[in-house]
């Protein structure tokens, strides 16, 4: 009786099986956290914060009275991502072509979301109710200090979700995840 051939399958890279555990215990942690905040928040909160009727007057910029405005879907969507993008991890580990390219979207919206995070520091810092342009010039210095830094953080981790994003759509990730090389 002859065996069937089977066609060889593509060995698993360790840099797959590494990136999937990584995301495992970051999402899976973040999803633990994610349910804890939405139960705090739903039940010290009856509903979202807000600020005064006239945001503008006191110099809260537009941006930050709708987050707070919006807090509760704020949470809700971090629980969402969180878990879908362990739902992801797990799946890429797996080797399922939907999880890789799920991730290469989740990574994407990691990216824009820096980039958008380093927009919006920049603006609410710069609003006039928030500037601080007669304040101690070491509270100033500390300030810039903290916008440079976090917008280089920022660029940085965009850049390596970047090459992520580069390698997942790669010919030798596609074969291992059984598409075309």
């Amino acid at each position: 009786m002859a065996t069937p051939v089977l066609p060889p399958t593509p060995p698993r890279s360790t840099f797959i099986t590494a990136l999937a555990w990584t995301f495992i215990v970051m999402a899976g942690f973040a999803s633990l956290i994610a349910v804890a905040q939405n139960i705090m928040i739903q039940l010290m909160f009856p509903t979202d914060l807000a600020l005064p009727p006239s945001p503008h007057a006191s110099g809260v910029p537009a941006v930050l009275d709708f987050l707070l405005g919006h807090i509760r879907y704020l949470f809700l969507a971090f629980l969402i991502l969180s878990t879908g993008t362990l739902v992801a991890a797990i799946g890429l580990l797996k080797r399922r072509n939907w999880a890789r390219l799920a991730f290469v979207g989740i990574l994407s919206l990691g990216i824009l979301w820096n980039l958008a995070g380093i927009a919006l520091q920049q603006l609410v810092f710069a609003s006039p109710g928030l500037a601080q342009t007669d304040g101690p010039l070491e509270l100033e210095r500390m300030v810039m200090f903290m916008r440079v830094f976090s917008a280089l953080f920022a660029v940085g981790l965009s850049l390596l979700l970047a090459w992520l994003v580069k390698r997942l759509l790669s010919a030798p990730v596609r074969a291992e995840f059984g598409g075309e090389p």
